[in-house]
């Protein structure tokens, strides 16, 4: 028998919405963990991702025991205009700045699990967004800097801490084909 790995999903609306397609409208058919899961038949998802979350909000949430963790977040951090930091503040664990945060998480994840596979990907461009049940949870788009930091920034800053740990990083902001142009439409 095929053993079944155990894979736990952490991130924000990305992550938070394939359990949750109603709150899109329907208007996503198939969340991105459902598309991968369709491709690899051997994980057992716990999809624990929070709508809005910022970095900060996962150094204290409960982490559950898995094999395989991916990590997607840092758009709500950058909109919020928290402060990146520096490879440093990753290195040192300096809290309150973006990098800092993230390496307390993945340090939080390891305690879990300290022989888990982690994943981490990095936010991808984004268009202006309103909540379709409430339009007073709304944020702009990635098409302007935050704090004085451009979203692809932050995006490339996480996956080179990620990158000295010598976590696996995906490049969605790069790779993902999401650009202003085509994410505006």
């Amino acid at each position: 028998m095929e053993k079944r790995w155990k894979w736990c999903a952490i991130g924000d609306s990305f992550t938070y919405l394939n359990d949750h397609l109603d709150e899109t409208g329907y208007r996503v058919t198939k969340g991105y963990l459902d598309r991968i899961l369709d491709r690899i038949g051997y994980l057992s998802l716990n999809n624990i991702g929070i709508n809005g979350s910022t970095i900060a909000d996962w150094i204290s949430q409960p982490i559950p025991f898995a094999d395989i963790y991916t990590v997607l977040l840092g758009t709500n951090d950058w909109n919020a205009e928290n402060p990146l930091g520096t490879q440093e503040d990753f290195q040192k664990r300096t809290r309150g700045t973006i990098l800092g945060n993230f390496a307390i998480l993945l340090d939080h994840i390891r305690q879990v699990n300290p022989k888990a596979r982690i994943v981490v990907g990095n936010p991808v461009e984004r268009a202006d967004f309103v909540y379709l049940f409430d339009p007073f949870n709304n944020a702009q788009g990635s098409y302007k800097g935050k704090n004085g930091i451009e979203l692809s920034v932050l995006a490339s800053q996480l996956l080179e801490a990620c990158r000295l740990e010598g976590i696996t990083t995906v490049d969605l902001n790069r790779k993902s084909g999401f650009t202003q142009e085509s994410v505006i439409r």
